[in-house]
C-alpha cells in the first residue's frame, strides 16, 4: 500500500514530510460492453457527477505507515478513477490532520476551492 501512494496509481495522494499507505479503486456502474450496445459515451477518467452512467471513484489509507493514527476512506459517486479524483481530497485530510497536530505547515486547501479551516468561504 505504500508503493501505491508513492510510486503507483495513488501518488496524488502523497504528501511532502507524511509516509502514507493505501489504496486506490475504480468501481464499475455498467458494463463496456452494455455502455456500447446502449450507445452511451465512455466514462470519463475524471467523471462528470452529472453522468449516472460515470464510474466511481475510492481512494482508502492510512498514515503514518509504521504508526498509523489516522485513517481515510474517500468515495466520490461517478467520480471516475479513483487515483485521479479521490487520492487528492484524502491527500488534502492528510494534510489538514497533521497539519492540526503541527507536525507539516498549514497550506490551503485546494478540493474544488474549498478554504482551509477558518477560512472564509468565498
Amino acid at each position: 500500500m505504500w508503493r501505491v501512494v508513492n510510486s503507483g496509481t495513488g501518488h496524488l495522494a502523497a504528501v511532502t514530510g507524511l509516509d502514507i499507505c493505501g489504496k486506490t479503486g475504480t468501481v464499475q456502474v455498467i458494463s463496456k460492453e452494455k455502455r456500447t450496445e446502449l450507445k452511451l459515451p465512455q466514462s470519463s477518467s475524471q467523471g462528470t457527477g452529472s453522468n449516472p452512467f460515470d464510474d466511481h471513484a475510492w481512494f482508502v489509507g492510512y498514515a503514518p505507515k509504521n504508526a498509523p493514527e489516522i485513517a481515510v476512506a474517500v468515495f466520490v459517486e461517478h467520480g471516475g478513477v479513483g487515483g485521479t479524483t479521490a487520492a487528492p481530497i484524502a491527500a488534502e485530510v492528510f494534510k489538514e490532520y497533521f497539519a492540526k497536530k503541527g507536525l507539516i505547515p498549514r497550506g490551503d486547501l485546494n478540493i474544488a476551492g474549498i478554504p482551509k479551516s477558518g477560512a472564509a468561504r468565498p
